[in-house]
């Protein structure tokens, strides 16, 4: 766990392994969640799932924008998330800005990886979530554990179930 202090009196922060980030007076500590979880389906597969607002509609069961435009913003969740699209990398991953409703006032966005790598007859994907709240990183880290790699893998094997019946495997 990344342990911050705050210098009295100057409003700068140092630190002691992870970031701060000062924001006038106010010292906003923040963490790095890392996540690498085993898909059932090929890279490119899970890119469209995650970046292509209908699949993501589709495995998530809630409202999703996300736009093919570098500098645009993204929305998932019905508005919770929201984010200015980074980099696309198709079949890859992205990178992206993410902040829910509930982030603290005065708090940057945070970051969001996204690195897909092909894994026998699926995909590796390693998160690199940094840049949180302290105080939201465990919430956050069980959240992208219940609430996407679970959806996204029933998701998945689902899909990949209709494409080898179709395919007659």
């Amino acid at each position: 766990m990344n342990t911050k202090r705050k210098r009295k009196g100057k409003g700068k922060a140092t630190r002691k392994g992870g970031k701060s980030v000062a924001l006038s007076s106010k010292v906003v500590r923040t963490r790095t969640i890392r996540q690498r979880v085993k898909l059932p389906a090929a890279p490119e597969i899970v890119y469209k799932a995650l970046t292509h607002s209908e699949r993501h509609e589709a495995f998530t069961g809630a409202a999703a924008y996300f736009p093919a435009q570098l500098g645009e913003e993204m929305s998932a969740y019905g508005g919770y998330i929201t984010g200015k699209v980074l980099g696309l990398f198709p079949g890859r991953g992205f990178v992206q800005t993410w902040r829910t409703t509930e982030w603290p006032v005065g708090s940057e966005d945070s970051r969001l990886e996204i690195i897909l790598e092909p894994a026998g007859k699926g995909t590796r994907l390693t998160m690199i979530h940094s840049r949180l709240p302290l105080e939201f990183a465990p919430i956050y880290a069980r959240g992208w554990r219940v609430h996407y790699w679970k959806p996204l893998r029933q998701y998945l094997s689902k899909q990949m179930k209709k494409e080898n019946r179709r395919s007659g495997k």
